[in-house]
């Protein structure tokens, strides 16, 4: 889910579907779009909830898509299956945070 319409590659509406989070009720699934860098890589099926302020990315979508991902008690490095470099992200406060916008640069 993500928070931000300007990260998404692409986005559609989407009628149907609600997510919870942070125990404070249910916000209403708006659309669903890709992320990523055109041409090298990305991820599809991202959902968007209005009002979100993080981005919340399973582990499990990128190694769905073939992405190669290597992690010690620093960093992150997530690769394509051709061995070419995503991104690189570095552990803050127990979380590897990912700044999305900084991708399409």
């Amino acid at each position: 889910m993500i928070g931000e319409r300007s990260i998404f590659l692409n986005l559609k509406l989407l009628e149907v579907g609600a997510v919870a989070f942070g125990g404070i009720g249910k916000e209403k699934i708006t659309s669903i779009g890709k992320i990523g860098i055109p041409f090298v890589a990305s991820v599809d099926n991202l959902l968007y909830v209005e009002g979100m302020k993080c981005n919340l990315l399973s582990l499990s979508q990128f190694c769905d898509h073939d992405y190669i991902m290597s992690f010690n008690k620093e960093k992150c490095i997530v690769k394509t299956k051709y061995d070419n470099s995503f991104f690189m992200i570095k552990q803050h406060n127990n979380l590897y945070e990912i700044d999305l916008i900084d991708l399409r640069k």
